[in-house]
């Protein structure tokens, strides 16, 4: 009978882990470079797309912002708010950023809260499903951009007008 409960228990815990194998997650999460050729990919400000966040769905893109914890901001200021990527209060300024475990991770290491340049497609987290990991998670909806690459980018001069 323990044999029995045994073989049991394991073949419970052994059949979920053989489907993850063969699991296939969608490319919104992170595409391979050839599904965002250089060719096809345009220069859109990120105040563009998060003025129209459906307005480039699907399109590979070349983005530049501020990274930190796996979005990419408008303002560095920003950045250092306590769970920025997640909080109402900078909702409408940020996109999400999703990719490979690699390019994520050295992202994170190389470049957190500085001025990058990322590469990928752009995509909405409610059209991925409940189930979407990463920054879609943690947010109610909104884009995102599946990442192909990264580099930091010179930042742009802003200028204010006292007038």
């Amino acid at each position: 009978m323990k044999r029995l409960i045994t073989g049991i228990v394991v073949l419970v815990f052994a059949l979920p882990a053989v489907a993850q194998e063969d699991y296939q997650w969608p490319t919104a999460m992170w595409p391979s470079v050839g599904s965002c050729p250089l060719e096809k990919t345009i220069d859109v400000d990120l105040e563009d797309i998060l003025k129209a966040p459906r307005g480039h769905d699907g399109q590979c893109v070349r983005i530049k912002g501020y990274y930190h914890g796996r979005a990419l901001f408008l303002d560095p200021d920003d950045t250092v708010i306590k769970y920025a990527p997640s909080v109402k209060e900078t909702k409408g300024r940020r996109i999400g950023v999703s990719g490979s475990d690699e390019i994520l991770h050295q992202l994170s290491r190389r470049h957190d809260q500085q001025y990058v340049e990322l590469t990928g497609i752009i995509w909405q987290c409610e059209d991925n499903g409940p189930w979407m990991g990463g920054y879609c998670h943690y947010v109610d909806g909104g884009p995102f951009i599946g990442i192909i690459s990264a580099k930091r980018a010179r930042e742009q001069m802003r200028f204010q007008n006292d007038d």
